[in-house]
């Protein structure tokens, strides 16, 4: 190489591993940068603008100065490649003052000694060797280690021929036979909303049957306390209770007898009847009293759901009105601010003037020149003013469709807001006026006349008949008092059997509803197993390729589930917090890898060789050592080739 940036001249045939010393800016880098130069038109940095001239003792770079680099390379199949690279500048005396004057520069290339036409050229004919990715890869050590996640996880699959298929998965274990038939009808995708969904539904089922089974354990628990208090009349037969009345009722007739009697014993016959109505109304008006209060808690719930859903939507959209009008306001100043420029630009006349000497040479012009010059200039303005325009009456559009599409979105928004306040409105009203007012039997109309009706026939059996049937009468009485019992307990018997029977049936939905809920559990088990599976069995692919580089590929979320990813690492270090001699360990074994891909060898630039102490490991070709030495002022090959 001669006069690429510091290093004026400089050859060196490498062996199998050459090591390069220098002192600190002695040049050692600069040979990687002329070598990745002369394949890629880049330095190590990826920059295509690298100063590739010498300079001076005052950094100034030195004038009319050819640089050249040049490589003899062993192609794949044995045969010798000569690469060449030159970047000429031609200068040339001004007139008058005959000062150089630099008039134009190229770069030329060859290969095998033969002037390529063009640069394009060149890189097609390296590409057939090896692309200029595949090049960096192999030549800069930072340059795939260092690579964003996106285009290193690419090349990592494309290096394995591509990622792990679903299939791949499903064959390799048993357990996920069910899933692949899934797989085969949808996308994994699909199937993971579908299981998401449908333990969304299924819990919100659950959810939902908690109160209504609570509720009714409470019924069952009062109905069960009613009948605690009727516990004494167990064993006790109704026939036989209703033949002893029988009986007693027929003895108290015996002893009393005409017309007085008769109307005596049918109105204690009535009161009687009214007694067992009036029992009969305590227990209807309970059930009801019962269902009112569900019915009014259910409408309470209601109401209260439809309030908070539409409270919360309301909310939603309260603040995309506020998003939508700020971007409003925002878009009709920046539309303000293109039509000021607008009429600013289409106001702007050409105020400039063209250099009556020439910039290289300080000739002056001729005035044909300098009118040729004032009219170029002229057309110039004109035509950077209309591109001008035209950018902004451009802006100006996208930014007028923009606001109008912003517009439409408001105008449906702020009814949509207002129907959803109006309904929550209508709704506070309706919760408003359910009021739980404790209704008194003693203000029940049927109870009320049955207890008019038994008051009257009380006053008119104030005077029985003198007769001596104090004892059959109380007897009479506690016969119906305990037939009373007895029906007040079958009613309620009725009742509970029928409450034990929703319960069931309340317990045999939540039941169901559970057993579908853990089918879709393990479902979602299985599929989150079957992703971190496939996850774990693409990085063990991409891993087995390196011997000591491994990378990670995914990262995984708080619900374990795996997020793409990729950072190459040692020991399970992430590679920015590996130290040198580590990071050059890493190199090498991706050299090693790609090289056997591409079906190319070429050289292994390892810098800070100074900092490497246990050593490294064996490339599987050339390799070139950067040892940075104070003993060595300038570039020295300590080890010559093999």
């Amino acid at each position: 190489m001669h006069n690429f940036s510091g290093i004026k001249s400089f050859a060196v045939q490498f062996g199998e591993s050459t090591t390069i010393a220098g002192i600190n800016r002695s040049g050692k880098t600069t040979l990687l940068h002329a070598h990745l130069w002369l394949w890629t038109g880049k330095d190590a940095l990826d920059r295509e603008n690298y100063e590739i001239k010498p300079r001076d003792a005052w950094g100034k770079t030195t004038p009319s100065v050819d640089v050249v680099v040049c490589e003899t390379w062993i192609r794949p199949d044995g045969e010798e490649l000569s690469l060449k690279r030159e970047f000429v500048e031609v200068w040339e005396p001004a007139i008058e003052t005959r000062e150089p004057y630099l008039k134009t520069n190229s770069t030329r290339y060859y290969i095998d000694g033969v002037l390529q036409k063009t640069e394009t050229v060149y890189r097609q004919q390296l590409n057939e060797i090896i692309s200029a990715e595949g090049f960096r890869i192999l030549s800069s050590p930072e340059y795939f280690l260092s690579m964003k996640p996106e285009p290193q996880r690419e090349i990592l699959l494309e290096l394995v021929g591509g990622d792990i298929s679903e299939q791949q998965i499903v064959e390799a274990n048993q357990r996920y036979k069910k899933l692949g038939e899934v797989l085969r009808r949808k996308s994994y995708d699909q199937y993971c909303r579908e299981v998401n969904a449908n333990l969304a539904t299924l819990e919100k089922q659950k959810s939902e049957l908690k109160p209504r089974i609570n509720e009714k354990a409470l019924d069952i628990n009062g109905i069960e306390a009613q009948l605690g208090l009727l516990s004494h009349i167990e064993g006790v037969s109704l026939p036989e209770l209703q033949t002893q009345l029988d009986e007693v009722v027929l003895a108290i007739n015996k002893l009393s007898s005409g017309k007085e009697f008769d109307l005596f014993r049918a109105a204690h016959e009535k009161k009687n009847t009214l007694m067992l109505k009036k029992q009969q109304i305590r227990l209807d008006f309970a059930s009801q009293e019962l269902q009112r209060k569900a019915d009014l808690k259910s409408k309470r719930v209601r109401f209260q759901g439809v309030i908070d859903r539409n409270s919360e939507q309301a909310t939603e959209i309260g603040y995309q009105i506020l998003k939508t009008q700020d971007q409003i306001n925002r878009l009709d100043s920046e539309i303000e601010s293109l039509r000021q420029r607008y009429d600013s630009v289409q106001q702007q006349e050409f105020e400039g003037e063209t250099d009556e000497n020439c910039p290289v040479c300080k000739r002056p012009f001729s005035k044909a020149q300098l009118q040729t010059g004032l009219q170029q200039l002229i057309s110039n303005f004109n035509e950077q003013k209309v591109s001008s325009l035209s950018q902004i009456r451009t802006q100006g559009i996208t930014k007028t469709n923009e606001l109008n599409k912003l517009k439409e979105l408001l105008a449906q928004s702020i009814p949509l807001k207002e129907r959803l306040v109006e309904e929550c409105r209508e709704a506070e009203i309706q919760l408003k006026g359910l009021v739980d007012q404790e209704a008194a039997i003693e203000t029940f109309t049927p109870y009320v006349q049955v207890l008019r009706e038994i008051e009257e026939l009380e006053l008119a059996l104030a005077n029985p008949p003198e007769v001596d049937d104090a004892a059959l009468q109380a007897e009479k009485a506690e016969l119906i008092r305990r037939i009373s019992e007895i029906h007040q307990a079958e009613a309620l018997t009725a009742s509970l059997i029928s409450s034990r029977a929703r319960m069931q049936q309340l317990l045999d939905e939540e039941a169901a509803v559970n057993q579908q809920l853990n089918e879709w559990l393990r479902a979602k088990f299985i599929v989150e197993q079957f992703s971190k599976d496939r996850s774990a069995a693409l990085e063990q692919k991409v891993n087995q390729r390196f011997k000591i580089v491994r990378f990670q590929l995914f990262k995984y979320l708080n619900d374990g589930t795996p997020k793409e990813f990729c950072m190459p690492t040692l020991n399970g270090v992430y590679y920015p917090k590996v130290n040198t001699e580590g990071k050059a360990s890493m190199y090498l074994d991706i050299v090693s890898t790609f090289s056997e891909h591409y079906g190319v060898c070429l050289p292994a630039w390892i810098d800070n060789m100074e900092s490497i102490v246990i050593g490294l490991p064996k490339a599987n070709g050339q390799t070139v050592h950067l040892i940075a030495d104070a003993a060595h002022k300038n570039l020295t090959v300590l080890e010559p080739v093999n």
